[in-house]
């Protein structure tokens, strides 16, 4: 079958709302398709990917908490050295006002 053929089947299909079957010796369905998955199966993929959301969802609120206190802690910093240089000005204009 040619991919324009292969496409128009496709068009059609979804269309008309039907399932495609295949005739004739052939590969089947669920070879092109692979194996249609049982519902036990279908649970157990839905159970791992529920747990890998979580575990991703609790890395990243790690990795958030991890850089908010990374900037509160840079905040600190930055706010003692200012206290720091604000207090130098200070004893400097009160030394300049004292000389006066």
């Amino acid at each position: 079958m040619t991919k324009q053929m292969s496409k128009f089947f496709r068009m059609c299909l979804a269309k008309m709302h039907m399932d495609l079957r295949a005739y004739g010796t052939g590969k089947s369905i669920s070879q092109h398709f692979k194996v249609k998955p049982s519902r036990l199966d279908l649970s157990q993929e839905l159970r791992k990917d529920a747990e890998n959301s979580r575990t991703e969802v609790e890395q990243a609120k790690n990795e958030a908490e991890a850089v908010r206190n990374d900037v509160d802690r840079k905040i600190e910093q930055n706010n003692a050295i200012w206290e720091k240089t604000f207090h130098q000005l200070m004893s400097l204009s009160r030394g300049y006002l004292l000389k006066r």
